[in-house]
């Protein structure tokens, strides 16, 4: 099941899961301001994963701007990235909606240092972040799927996925959870002719070996360890899949570690956004983050930098084992011989084959 939102603002959020026996879904968040003037918002996380690492700059307005609300990205900042071994590096401009990127071989995380996000605008300003550490995260020990039948047009049913792992002891642990589906293509360019009638669908074959990705890039999925420590983490929900094809659905499970502060921050705003809107309840709230004005610290900044070291987990989930067979909507396509199609690197898709993917079990 395609799960895809776009981060458009500080956060959004579809799960959030506590292992203190909290759980819900819930809706896309913006944080309400307290006043018109644009706040500078941050996203971003180094990890212990090869890089590039990612942060993204823009302002946001406040909710009371209505229809007017607005988004504008930043292009000419100075960011950088340092560590608690005294590594620095200033991040370049990506030239896409106000990202900046390290290099591939640049700064790279190791758990247990102190990491801090430095951004100076053009305009004069200087903002920081808290030195947040990277704390240790322990391995996933388990990914299971259920099935369970879906009665609709185009869909058979579907598989929830679980994750199991175990918490280390004497420890306060704090977790985020991530997926992304790789799906080999075999055409990178599909298209219909619509006249004459009836419509045709074409495809052209790829001129190399592509991989679309699917992720839930806006999705928070969160958990602590307060009624489980040193135990079993169990039925951590991750994602759904359709049951569209026999063939099996490969997926890469992520296990990030959070600082408490880095928790509380994403707690606070799932608690912020499943507030059911009643006359009694709290008023909102702006949810602050780890960021501030290093000449003005009454200013408000959005957004939150972390470090998290993550454990990676690679699947095959079998499909071939349900007695129903799947519903598919994918046409029939008749092949364009003219040529082939590159595969174009970007969020969405890449030439490079995923981790484990001649390797990873089948269950």
């Amino acid at each position: 099941m395609k799960n895809q939102m776009t981060i458009k603002r500080i956060l959004q959020a579809a799960y959030i899961f506590s292992l203190t026996l909290l759980g819900s879904c819930i809706t896309p968040f913006s944080p309400d301001l307290t006043n018109e003037s644009p706040k500078l918002s941050v996203e971003g996380t180094v990890t212990d994963l090869a890089g590039p690492y990612v942060i993204k700059l823009s302002y946001s307005t406040s909710y009371t701007s209505g229809d007017k609300k607005s988004e504008n990205t930043i292009r000419d900042a100075k960011v950088f990235i340092s560590d608690s071994e005294g590594n620095e590096e200033e991040l370049v401009y990506s030239g896409n909606a106000g990202t900046y990127v390290t290099a591939a071989d640049g700064i790279q995380g190791v758990a247990g240092r102190f990491y801090t996000l430095r951004v100076e605008l053009s305009n004069g300003k200087a903002y920081q972040s808290y030195p947040e550490l990277m704390p240790y995260a322990p391995e996933i020990d388990t990914l299971y799927a259920e099935y369970r039948d879906v009665t609709g047009e185009f869909v058979q049913g579907e598989f929830d996925v679980y994750l199991d792992a175990n918490d280390p002891v004497e420890e306060e642990n704090y977790y985020l959870w991530k997926w992304k589906h790789y799906n080999k293509l075999d055409y990178c360019l599909t298209y219909v002719q619509n006249f004459p009638s009836p419509p045709t669908w074409y495809a052209r074959y790829c001129c190399s070996e592509c991989f679309e990705i699917e992720a839930c890039a806006g999705c928070v999925n969160i958990g602590s360890d307060a009624l489980v420590n040193g135990g079993r983490i169990s039925r951590v929900p991750l994602m759904s899949f359709e049951y569209d094809s026999r063939e099996p659905y490969y997926l890469q499970a992520e296990q990030y570690s959070l600082t408490e502060s880095a928790y509380k921050f994403w707690k606070t705003a799932s608690d912020l956004i499943n507030n059911a809107g009643g006359v009694f309840d709290k008023p909102p709230v702006t949810v602050n983050g780890n960021l501030f004005n290093v000449n003005d610290p009454d200013e408000q900044v959005l957004g939150y930098f972390g470090a998290s070291s993550v454990k990676v987990k690679a699947v095959y989930f079998r499909r071939d084992n349900i007695p129903s067979f799947p519903y598919s909507s994918t046409p029939l396509y008749n092949i364009d011989t003219r040529g082939c199609q590159e595969c174009e690197e970007s969020i969405y898709r890449t030439e490079r084959k995923p981790s484990e993917w001649d390797d990873a079990p089948t269950y």
